[in-house]
């Protein structure tokens, strides 16, 4: 607040220029001797922020200092901490051009390769200048590193000189690490930053390093992958204790560090395969070590393997990928689906031989099977498949649980993979039958509820299999899904409800009828099974994307009698929420009222009638209503916006025939109060993003009930709320209002309403609703995405120009943006706050205008068409391209003779596409001077007729 006026908050007065040398220096003192890592960090922060106003003018010598701190061989915490301030600077304050032309890009990287150069340096400092280096890599992989021919030679000669130094590096740690009684992980820290930096460099300069140097790198990687998953397998998989883990820290986990050099060494390898074939790089003594090591750094650690087995959920949430922690399974099976062509074959042959040898543990048949289904080609799916149901099934003492959950899930993932082979057509059936053969044995292990998770992921990975229709599964496999989603409902959380929606939404589509009916166990239906799932957590964000789902999918296509059955077992609960809700003191928002209100919107969506049954109308009707009219929440209020709006459309009757028995409201009554809840200037954009729509369904289908007087207090609200609207898409419903007005009616009829109406501008002025409504509905219309919306504007803002109103005639609309013409030279910041000025045009030239502007956009789009060739095509295009440019821009009267001659039917209609529905109102303006077109087509510049001419002479 006080330091200077270049920070924002600064109020003074300001901290005299010796106080703040004084406070720099300490600063700097701080973040290079202290002991603490928080004291250096938290002034390695103040530093990056007067740094931002300081640097270069009153701090010259700041990145001087930071340099002499940096090489300081006597003091590491000095060393570490100029480095710490480095990389934040760097990444905070260092411009493109300081770095290329200011030396500064030079400097940091001869002071980074003079400390990874020296050999007595302590690991410590060379991870701190390795991540100061990865922050300078993103600059010397941009753009502008190539640019000039001088720049580039020096990156170049830079890239291959770093390769070398780190390779010299890799190799001293290694063999440091293998004649070592003990593992430092320190070491295997800085390793694994070697590798995130080489695999950028070779990522981005593969081409420019020499391929002996790629070849040594890949014996160099095979030969630490190989010593790494001896480490990690003594330290995490068997906890052995015969490795020795030398910490920099008591505190420090060695896990982390662990899986940290593994994932960033396989990135390595990953970037390297796809140019090189490792296969050929390496022997093949080497190559097995390469497999094994891999296969060996793919099995569980013994913790993790622990927390499976005591709580499925967390091996739901890592098997199904929603964990955001990257496992070194993951990063390895990622190499794995990247690999070539050649080094899968060799590796696929190698694990199945090793598959064969190692037939004792449970987690080396679990990776091994695993890896296999990475490197499989389509002809050794068949057995390989018959492999894993083999491995489960002939294991008589019964096989672990976890390898049983990694084969449920290897299964359907080879199909999936696989399976759009014509030739594996007949395997998903008994590839599934075997699945639930595997599932049946295991019904009776121990960790059954791990087994079931795991199936049910599987379960849910049918619905990608291309080459399985559901409905041939049968009643039983369906009845076994449902059965298996309500066991394991009680102690499932979080994803794993995710994931039983999904399964009951395969088990649905084998049999809908059979879904709508049948009991789970006594007293459950489908329906009572989808509703505990939903509301065990309702605001899981995937729940409430699944549960509407697996409600869709129950509800298509049904038949009336089907539709009652789970009317009868879903309504009542819904309903039961929302008056829940209602008996608070007021209505808030809680996530079950708003998926309730959510599944209410499917149910009403769903009727097969041609609206809802009565005596299912007048029990939700009333209790809807009464959530609307009592909530102020704009999310319960955008929701039940929505599913209110569905209830109006094919409804009339029932709403025409309702009389609430304690209010003695009519249904109409209610209606129009809910619409005028909506329209009401005090809710915001968010809670009345629906008005527009639930208006436009009143217009259409209840206008026949509705008197002139109250037909024009509902447009008068309606244009009163569209004036104070802010959100694109809110406006762009209230617009369809008036589009709808206009196209179902007549556009005199809402020229004459709005002409009446008297309204205030902001500024207090009155102003009629035309004035109101126009500019507002110009400038949504320049934004509204949306073939529907966009066909319903131009065929409304087509039939009000062609009236030729001389009311819409003194309606100044703004035009072109007026650029400006002053002396001053205008910066981004004066520009955003200064005014933008437009010419001022008429209602129609404006209409003109935005249709031209829509034209032209819907022109530039690709046609199916033109992709068609044309054996008959021969150079004529060249030639239409040279009448057009022979023509130039027609007058009117020229082009209006082109369109005499053309015998095609210009009505408009809103069956047409959007740009056959532009190019027929142009035809007709052009050739019946529609609404005086002539004098608005000579006020259009250059490019706006133009665009006319080559649509309505050339289509």
């Amino acid at each position: 607040m006080f330091w200077s006026m270049g920070f924002q908050l600064f109020v003074g007065p300001p901290i005299a220029q010796e106080t703040k040398a004084f406070i720099r220096d300490s600063l700097i003192q701080l973040a290079t001797s202290s002991v603490s890592s928080k004291i250096r960090s938290g002034s390695a922060y103040v530093i990056v922020q007067i740094a931002a106003v300081d640097f270069p003018d009153e701090w010259p010598n700041l990145l001087d200092t930071l340099y002499k701190c940096a090489v300081d061989r006597r003091d590491s915490v000095s060393v570490i901490g100029s480095l710490s301030v480095l990389n934040d600077l760097f990444d905070d304050l260092i411009s493109e051009e300081q770095f290329w032309e200011g030396d500064v890009g030079n400097r940091l990287i001869s002071y980074i390769f003079y400390l990874l150069e020296q050999g007595e340096m302590s690991t410590e400092i060379k991870i701190s200048a390795l991540k100061l280096y990865l922050t300078v890599l993103g600059t010397l992989l941009s753009a502008e590193a190539l640019e000039l021919e001088a720049r580039k030679r020096s990156v170049l000669d830079h890239v291959n000189s770093l390769v070398k130094l780190l390779l010299i590096l890799i190799q001293s740690l290694i063999k440091e690490t293998s004649s070592s009684q003990a593992v430092h992980l320190v070491h295997l820290s800085l390793r694994s930053h070697l590798y995130q930096v080489l695999a950028k460099i070779i990522g981005e300069f593969r081409r420019y390093i020499p391929e002996k140097e790629i070849i040594l790198l890949v014996k160099i990687l095979s030969d630490d992958l190989w010593l790494a998953s001896r480490i990690y397998k003594e330290a995490l998989v068997d906890v052995s204790g015969l490795v020795s883990l030398v910490k920099l820290d008591v505190m420090e986990e060695a896990e982390p560090i662990i899986s940290t050099h593994i994932i960033d060494l396989t990135e390595a390898l990953s970037v390297i395969q796809a140019s090189c074939c490792l296969s050929d790089a390496l022997t093949l003594e080497d190559f097995e070590r390469l497999v094994m090591a891999m296969s060996v750094c793919c099995q569980y650690p013994k913790a993790v393997a622990e927390d499976y087995l005591a709580d499925f959920n967390v091996f739901v949430t890592d098997a199904t990928g929603l964990s955001s922690h990257v496992s070194i399974r993951d990063s390895i099976q990622d190499f794995l689906s990247e690999l070539n062509d050649a080094d899968s074959a060799k590796m696929f042959n190698i694990l199945g031989s090793a598959h064969t040898k190692n037939a004792e543990s449970w987690n080396i048949k679990r990776l091994f099977t695993n890896q296999e289904s990475r490197v499989l080609d389509a002809r050794s799916v068949a057995p390989y498949l018959a492999q894993l149901v083999s491995l489960i099934l002939s294991d008589a003492k019964g096989a672990h649980p976890l390898l049983v959950a990694r084969v449920l899930l290897l299964i359907p993932r080879t199909l999936e993979t696989f399976g759009v082979k014509g030739s594996l057509q007949d395997l998903a059936p008994n590839a599934l039958r075997d699945f639930f053969k595997i599932l049946s044995n295991s019904s009776t292990n121990y960790y059954r509820d791990l087994i079931w998770a795991s199936a049910m992921i599987g379960v849910s990975l049918w619905r990608n299999i291309e080459i399985l229709d559901p409905k041939l599964l049968g009643n039983q496999i369906q009845m076994s899904i449902l059965k298996i989603c309500f066991n394991l409902l009680e102690d499932s959380e979080e994803d794993t409800l995710s994931i039983l929606l999904e399964a009951t939404l395969v088990a649905i589509s084998i049999d809908t009828t059979t879904a709508c009916y049948v009991e789970i166990e006594a007293g459950i239906s489908v329906v009572d099974l989808l509703l505990r799932v939903s509301f065990k957590d309702p605001s899981n964000v995937q729940v409430m994307i699944n549960s509407p789902e697996c409600l869709q999918s129950l509800l298509t296509g049904v038949e009336e009698e089907c539709f009652l059955q789970v009317c009868q077992n879903l309504v009542p609960y819904l309903v039961e929420v929302m008056l829940s809700a209602l008996a608070q003191a007021s209505v808030e928002y809680s996530s079950q009222l708003y998926l309730s209100i959510d599944l209410l919107g499917y149910i009403i969506e769903a009727s097969p009638l041609s609206g809802l049954p009565s005596d299912v109308f007048v029990f939700v009707f009333p209790v809807l209503k009464n959530v609307i009219l009592q909530t102020n929440d704009d999310q319960i209020l955008q929701g039940a916006g929505e599913v209110f709006n569905k209830l109006m459309q094919n409804n009339e009757n029932q709403f025409i025939k309702f009389t609430d028995s304690l209010t003695k409201q009519t249904g109409l009554d209610i209606l129009l109060a809910v619409a005028s809840k909506f329209l009401s200037p005090d809710l915001s954009d968010s809670a009345a993003m629906n008005c527009g729509l639930i208006v436009m369904t009143l217009f259409e289908r209840f206008q026949s009930c509705l008197n002139s007087d109250f037909f024009f207090k509902l447009l008068e609200a309606t244009v009163n709320r569209v004036a104070i609207a802010s959100e694109v898409i809110t406006i762009e419903n209230l617009i369809l209002v008036f589009c709808k007005s206009v196209t179902s009616s007549s556009p005199l009829t809402l020229v004459d309403a709005l002409t009446n109406m008297r309204l205030k501008d902001a500024a207090g002025n009155m102003r009629d609703g035309l004035q109101t409504v126009l500019p507002i509905w110009f400038d949504s219309f320049e934004v509204t995405r949306g073939a529907e919306k966009i066909q319903q504007n131009i065929l409304a803002l087509g039939r009000l120009y062609s009236l030729g109103d001389a009311r819409l005639e003194n309606v100044k609309v703004n035009g072109d943006l007026i650029p400006y013409d002053g002396d001053l030279i205008i910066t981004r910041s004066m520009a955003k706050s200064m005014p933008q000025k437009y010419t001022q045009i008429s209602a129609p030239l404006k209409i003109i205008k935005l249709l031209v502007s829509e034209l032209q956009f819907q022109s530039l789009q690709p046609n199916p068409d033109d992709y068609v060739i044309d054996d008959n095509a021969d150079g004529d295009d060249e030639d239409g391209w040279e009448d057009m440019d022979s023509l130039g821009v027609p007058n009117y009267e020229k082009l209006k003779s082109y369109i005499d001659s053309d015998e095609e039917d210009s009505d408009q209609t809103s069956d047409k596409g959007v740009r056959e529905t532009l190019l027929s109102f142009f035809k007709e303006c052009v050739s019946k001077n529609l609404a005086n077109f002539q004098s608005y087509y000579e006020m259009l510049d250059e490019d706006e007729k133009s665009v006319i001419t080559e649509n309505v002479i050339f289509t």
